[in-house]
């Protein structure tokens, strides 16, 4: 069902939508759909990676994006620690420390769904050109064609992010896209709980997985978003959850 190929975004009125960082937390994920009525099988649903580790629901969250018929998934760094572990019991004191031991501890009553979700990693992109509008999880370089770098620099670029706060109050382009939509980079270390945009680059990343964090999903044509509540609302704080 989930990432399906074959479909004509033509053949009806298709409202496409962005998402960044979900971080195991599905009750956000939730809030997030119902509130902007995402529509599982007529809607698109970009996702700019790292829907594991830190939250208590890594699994679940994978189980509900792939009931989403027409979704793109662009790979985060955090997916690429947690995939290792899918498929080969990878573990480093780093990802456990980065929220991995939650990610693992969300598969102790579901072992099954281990084999199954590490195939959901297979849809995966490094980045997603939608009508010259770019989707990455960390960013990239401006002075080097996108095809001539390398994919994991995708993941954890933050030279983007560097420049576009550096040109902040100016109207410049930073790259040849119209809009460039990225993730892992959270707005909340600037006491931002909100999307924003710099030159052309979209933050989505309000920092879902933390206490003060939220999770946002926007429409990419309208650019009207909705959010969840903070997660120390949603979620009871204690150790093993946020």
């Amino acid at each position: 069902m989930y990432g399906r190929k074959n479909w004509n975004e033509k053949s009806f009125k298709m409202r496409k939508f962005v998402i960044a960082d979900i971080h195991g937390c599905h009750r956000a994920l939730m809030q997030c759909f119902q509130r902007s009525k995402f529509n599982y099988t007529k809607d698109l649903l970009i996702v700019l990676g790292d829907v594991v580790d830190r939250g208590p629901d890594t699994s679940k969250c994978i189980e509900e994006l792939m009931q989403v018929q027409h979704l793109v998934y662009v790979c985060g760094n955090h997916d690429i620690c947690a995939l290792a572990w899918l498929r080969d019991g990878w573990v480093s004191d780093e990802w456990l420390s980065e929220g991995g031991d939650t990610t693992i501890a969300s598969y102790k009553k579901c072992p099954k769904l281990i084999v199954l979700h590490r195939h959901f990693f297979d849809i995966a992109k490094y980045y997603y050109v939608d009508d010259n509008r770019m989707f990455i999880h960390g960013g990239f370089s401006l002075d080097t064609p996108i095809e001539n770098q390398n994919p994991y620099d995708f993941l954890q670029n933050r030279t983007l992010r560097k420049i576009a706060f550096k040109n902040a109050t100016s109207r410049i382009r930073l790259s040849k896209y119209r809009e460039v939509f990225v993730g892992h980079y959270s707005t909340t270390s600037k006491n931002i709980d909100k999307p924003i945009k710099l030159c052309e680059v979209w933050f989505m990343n309000q920092g879902s997985g933390y206490p003060n964090g939220r999770l946002t999903i926007m429409n990419i044509d309208t650019h009207r978003y909705w959010q969840s509540d903070t997660m120390d609302a949603i979620y009871p704080i204690k150790k093993g959850e946020i």
